[in-house]
């Protein structure tokens, strides 16, 4: 099976998740358990709620073997400006990446939509940067030691503060969207904090 139609088998039970995070069921609990996919809440705050889209074991393992991905992989999905799921999934699907996905979004899944943050209320920039944090960190007492694919939609600021506390510890690809399909931009390492010294 397919990363998409594992995709489509969530989104099933995303569509009947009631208007806004209120809606969402509690941390830890899981809203789809199928043959094919299992979605739970890993993490819920004031604006921003996290999921763990994951095939089932029986699904995982009848995938081609020579798939580029392992389990280890785990794409990291930041929807804050518009829902990235679809095309993600597309993208994994065609470059052979198996890997499990982490929705970060603050979309409302009844309307798919957004709720855009004021820019005149720093506040709440400043709290959705903290519920990214602890966020990040369940995600990685989920799944520590995977390889990391991020995604991100959102405005620059939020962008910014969601770089910097990811800083350069933890290793990932950063994903960059241009004529409709995503492209590996930005690897992140230690490596981008060493200086270029120039003889």
């Amino acid at each position: 099976m397919s990363g998409m139609l594992t995709f489509v088998e969530a989104v099933k039970f995303f569509e009947n998740i009631k208007p806004g995070i209120e809606g969402a069921a509690a941390v830890g609990s899981v809203l789809a358990s199928t043959a094919k996919v299992t979605v739970l809440v890993i993490q819920k705050g004031a604006k921003l709620i996290s999921y763990l889209i994951k095939p089932s074991k029986k699904e995982r393992g009848a995938r081609s073997k020579s798939t580029k991905g392992t389990k280890g992989d785990v794409a990291i999905l930041v929807e804050i400006s518009r829902v990235l799921r679809k095309d993600v999934a597309l993208f994994l699907d065609t470059q052979k990446i198996e890997a499990d996905m982490i929705v970060i979004t603050n979309i409302d899944h009844a309307k798919s939509s957004t709720e855009f943050l004021s820019p005149d209320d720093p506040n709440a920039w400043v709290s959705l940067v903290q519920e990214f944090t602890a966020a990040i960190n369940t995600v990685k007492a989920e799944v520590g030691g995977a390889r990391y694919h991020i995604f991100l939609s959102a405005p620059l600021p939020i962008a910014f503060g969601l770089g910097a506390v990811w800083g350069t510890v933890d290793e990932a690809v950063i994903y960059h969207w241009e004529n409709n399909t995503y492209w590996p931009a930005l690897p992140i390492s230690r490596a981008l904090r060493m200086s270029n010294k120039r003889s």
